[in-house]
């Protein structure tokens, strides 16, 4: 999760400056950025119960979680106006727990409109 903020974050920033530079009557300047990240967290309470619950759902209360991703800011100018599109993809890993594994997908799109 903490991964998946900080290219929220990117993107806003990004985003910002198109429109800033806009505003100023400069041409915005076409964005393409690909990062990739690996974000690894230990959690004691993975099931988000006590341990009774954990038990008889079959998990680890306690597990270590690895998440692999990419993410993609894509940004054009279209006259006075911009496109932006931020999308991330990852997987979770968990070490104890297989079963909790699982896809991260995330899609967001903003427009700039200069009037």
């Amino acid at each position: 999760m903490g991964k998946t903020t900080s290219a929220g974050l990117a993107a806003m920033l990004t985003t910002g400056l198109v429109g800033h530079a806009a505003a100023q009557g400069l041409p915005p300047e076409p964005v393409t950025e690909i990062s990739a990240a690996l974000d690894v967290r230990h959690d004691s309470n993975v099931a988000r119960s006590d341990l009774d619950r954990a038990r008889a759902r079959g998990l680890t209360p306690s597990d270590q979680r690895a998440t692999p991703s990419l993410n993609l800011i894509y940004s054009r100018p279209l006259g006075r106006n911009t496109v932006s599109i931020n999308a991330s993809a990852g997987y979770d890993f968990y070490r104890n727990n297989p079963r909790l594994n699982r896809e991260r997908l995330s899609l967001g799109a903003t427009g700039v409109a200069m009037a």
